[in-house]
């Protein structure tokens, strides 16, 4: 069975070469309100006149807004956040389906096909804060990270001044790391993500390794845990 979760990442807007000015999401670049810029781009995404789908070519990724039985688009707009739920799939290749229990083929999934798998996700924003929320469901490793990422970046790129930087990261919620870490008083296992490109450039000469990305792990010995584990993650 598939793990099901949800992520959390920080939206932060601020302008170029000043991280640490950041923008009022509630009132940016002359009076814009980031959740209403968000509204609109989903708005444009029912009204789209390919059948309601949002291609990504080079990505070959399909995706569109849910509706429920009733024909009713599964998205809702509130003062402080957004959420529905999207459909999405991979498109560009062609594949037998077979029946599981017999193994007989049934048909051939064909290039122009899709197998749609739906997400919840949220935008919250509360009024008048420089930090916003993106809540995204995740099925196993499948996610719509990178679909939103590039719909929210493309409407705030054309909608704002040239010289405005969109930031989505992992969030981590210090609340739920206290309580985690006070029930079992450490750490088993501790991976630092996010290691500087080419730190390690000069150590590696293999060019299998080209491309990958650096992880850094700090593992507890047998039957202990990492003690003060806060310092390290701070």
């Amino acid at each position: 069975m598939r793990s099901i979760s949800l992520s959390v990442y920080q939206i932060t807007i601020y302008k170029h070469l000043k991280k640490d000015d950041l923008e009022n999401l509630s009132n940016f670049d002359n009076g814009k309100d980031f959740l209403s810029l968000i509204d609109m781009m989903f708005l444009s995404w029912e009204k789209d006149e390919n059948g309601n789908v949002v291609k990504d070519e080079n990505a070959k990724k399909v995706s569109r807004l849910k509706k429920d039985a009733q024909g009713n688009w599964i998205y809702h707009r509130h003062q402080t956040y957004i959420d529905g739920i999207i459909e999405s799939g991979d498109y560009g290749t062609q594949e037998p389906i077979v029946d599981i229990e017999t193994g007989k083929p049934k048909y051939t999934k064909t290039p122009k096909d899709a197998a749609l798998v739906p997400f919840y996700f949220m935008i919250y924003i509360e009024p008048n804060t420089t930090n916003g929320f993106l809540i995204l469901e995740r099925i196993g490793n499948i996610g719509i990270l990178s679909v939103l990422d590039k719909a929210i970046r493309n409407i705030i790129g054309t909608r704002t001044d040239e010289s405005l930087t969109l930031r989505i990261e992992p969030y981590l919620v210090p609340q739920l790391l206290k309580i985690n870490l006070a029930a079992i008083g450490g750490a088993k296992k501790v991976v630092l993500k996010g290691v500087k490109d080419n730190q390690f450039k000069d150590k590696i000469t293999d060019k299998n390794f080209v491309g990958c990305r650096t992880e850094v792990s700090f593992i507890a010995p047998k039957n202990k845990f990492i003690q003060q584990i806060t310092n390290v993650i701070n």
